[in-house]
């Protein structure tokens, strides 16, 4: 019945299954969860997957740490990227641990090459973590650009992130372009991963491996949507056009698949696509909330995903940033993953 309901939505389009979404809430207590730190003021990209029953692992990107005054980044220093360990399933009552400067290291012992996490999945007690490689590039492209991605498995995953072992495994040939990995999804046997033609199009083509074969780190028999089933890399059709290189895809308990991500850079809404099967059809984009600081001159607004290993309602993070990069330093209300919570329509 759920997915019938499902596919009717889909059927009806966007007026006939607006009224069936769920309202989107700040969720100012649960922000606190990143922003009382003192050793830690701020990140973005901010994926997150459960560790064990007790545990949920964050990624986040170019993050703010070092000590220094309290409610400031000043005196502090920005790494690569780095992660941290929420204690505890709700954010509002949980404790978090960050790691890293950077926590996953390029190798090249320079910054003009770096990594920024993408999603991460549990796989029989280790961590999948695919990563995003960035080259410093020149004006007109935000002084970088995607270059390539990366696979880790993360060992040993029950102790704390210092004993970690970071495994690295090869990634498939994918599709022509396709430069960031931006979801991924555990379902009927099968890892699926959601990779985007960046830079570029941000076309989202669909990956998908035996769940057995990626827990061992072989991620060789990957497969592509070709428009009517899944082959080689080079027949690939995409299952989204015009998307974003950060989003969510996550199966809701009422049936349908949820893709959550931002509508744009500029003056951008949270917004759910909807769809019975990883390969689509996808609904057209659905509005969940606006954020008020998108309206802002040189503010944008990216990196919303949701979080369904979290306790209580489902909860949303996005982030915020400006283009002078001093005025991002400056100002504390960006920076910093902010919740959502999804209550009743």
């Amino acid at each position: 019945m759920r997915r019938a309901l499902g596919w009717a939505c889909l059927w009806l389009g966007a007026s006939a299954c607006a009224r069936a979404l769920p309202l989107a809430i700040p969720d100012l207590e649960a922000d606190a969860l990143f922003t009382r730190h003192t050793a830690w003021r701020g990140g973005d990209s901010a994926y997150s997957v459960e560790l064990d029953a007790g545990r949920v692992l964050w990624l986040f990107g170019d993050s703010w740490v070092g000590e220094g005054q309290p409610d400031s980044r000043a005196d502090r220093r920005m790494t690569r990227n780095t992660v941290g360990v929420q204690h505890g399933k709700d954010p509002r009552h949980s404790s978090i641990t960050f790691h890293g400067e950077p926590f996953f290291d390029d190798g090249d012992g320079t910054d003009a090459t770096w990594l920024w996490p993408g999603p991460a999945v549990r796989l029989e007690g280790r961590v999948l973590v695919l990563l995003v490689e960035v080259r410093a590039a020149g004006a007109g492209t935000w002084g970088f650009r995607a270059h390539g991605s990366r696979a880790v498995l993360l060992e040993d995953v029950a102790g704390p992130p210092e004993v970690w072992v970071q495994r690295p495994i090869a990634l498939p040939p994918r599709p022509p372009g396709v430069e960031t990995l931006g979801a991924a999804l555990v379902e009927d046997g099968f890892l699926y991963l959601f990779s985007v033609v960046e830079p570029g199009s941000h076309d989202v083509h669909l990956g998908r491996v035996a769940l057995s074969d990626a827990a061992r780190g072989e991620l060789g028999g990957t497969q592509w949507f070709d428009g009517d089933g899944f082959g080689r890399a080079s027949a690939a059709r995409p299952i989204l056009h015009g998307g974003q290189p950060e989003f969510s895809v996550h199966r809701s308990p009422a049936g349908p698949l949820w893709l959550v991500s931002t509508s744009s850079l500029r003056s951008a809404d949270i917004v759910v696509r909807r769809a019975q099967e990883p390969q689509g059809p996808w609904s057209a984009p659905q509005v969940l909330y606006h954020p008020p600081l998108g309206d802002e001159p040189n503010v944008f607004v990216y990196s919303a995903k949701a979080h369904p290993s979290l306790s209580g309602p489902l909860r949303i993070t996005y982030c915020t940033n400006h283009e002078d990069f001093w005025q991002m330093a400056a100002r504390q209300e960006l920076y910093f993953p902010r919740f959502l919570a999804l209550g009743s329509p």
